[in-house]
């Protein structure tokens, strides 16, 4: 089967968009019955740069629509969905009482924003390669359970989940500490060599946004607003941190989901936005082979 970019960038859209919803226990869950419910957008959004033709019968157009049919018809626990062919909103819709202005949780697709933020840093060049290790930006830093594993684990490592941090829980939930993840995971050992297993881990991710608030002299926000959000049109999102005052890494974004759109339009048209470049083309190929 050929598939061409349209079909492409219609179908990439809608995956990241398509439905906020939660495996529990062997249930579907609604998202935000199980987890904070998500909010509403108050300020002026109206003028979001998105054209809109939700008539358009672009290709695939038939199999979107029943797509959305079938949603509804069986009752699927969406919240959202939205497709996006060739720069336009063709299709959007809305259950559950949310709407264009709401902020849903993005969980773990926050972490494609904090890989998307290191490879900006990188591009400015305050952060060297994703092969530094992680601890040479700590140089005053005397870590708990140090080790010649700790020290050879890299950016790239925490990005592909393979550091080999051992949390001693699960490493795919928040983590049950107080102050800063990021040092909690610092001080946790390694107890496999970085790069020779993957382990999911929503917790190490933490570590890359507190290198980009040393290396830029920012909050984390205040760099992400600059030099990401802004550019793209997304006013003041939500996005949880820890009792240190830093964003999670691994989760925690809150985005309406057209914002998401522009996240996904951006890495369709590698990096740029609206003639700027955002990030770098090699940045998004990278993160997408």
């Amino acid at each position: 089967v050929t598939i061409n970019k349209s079909q492409i960038l219609v179908a990439f859209t809608v995956v990241l968009l398509f439905s906020m919803t939660i495996y529990h226990n062997g249930h579907f869950r609604d998202l935000f019955s199980y987890y904070e419910h998500a909010g509403e957008k108050t300020d002026d959004i109206d003028n979001d740069s998105w054209t809109v033709d939700l008539d358009s019968q672009f290709e695939m157009a038939d199999e979107f629509d029943l797509m959305i049919k079938n949603i509804e018809d069986y009752e699927y626990p969406a919240n959202s969905v939205l497709v996006v062919n060739q720069g336009t909103i063709v299709r959007e819709k809305y259950y559950n009482d949310f709407t264009y202005r709401t902020e849903f949780n993005t969980y773990s697709v926050t972490k494609s924003f904090t890989s998307t933020l290191i490879g900006i840093a990188i591009d400015q060049g305050i952060i060297g390669s994703v092969n530094d290790p992680i601890v040479s930006y700590f140089p005053n830093t005397t870590f708990d359970n140090d080790s010649p594993e700790k020290q050879r684990v890299t950016i790239k490592h925490v990005l592909t989940m393979t550091s080999g941090f051992d949390y001693g829980v699960d490493p795919t939930l928040a983590p049950p500490v107080e102050g800063s993840v990021a040092l909690h995971v610092l001080n946790s050992p390694v107890s496999r060599e970085p790069g020779t297993s993957w382990v999911y881990d929503s917790q190490a991710p933490s570590i890359l946004n507190r290198i980009i608030e040393i290396q830029s002299n920012m909050s984390l926000m205040e760099f992400a607003n600059e030099t990401l959000f802004q550019p793209l049109g997304i006013q003041d999102p939500r996005w949880g941190a820890d009792d240190s005052g830093l964003t999670y890494g691994g989760f925690g974004l809150y985005l309406t989901s057209r914002e998401m759109a522009k996240f996904g339009q951006l890495f369709l048209q590698e990096g740029i936005w609206e003639g700027e470049q955002l990030v770098s083309k090699e940045w998004v190929q990278e993160s997408t082979s």
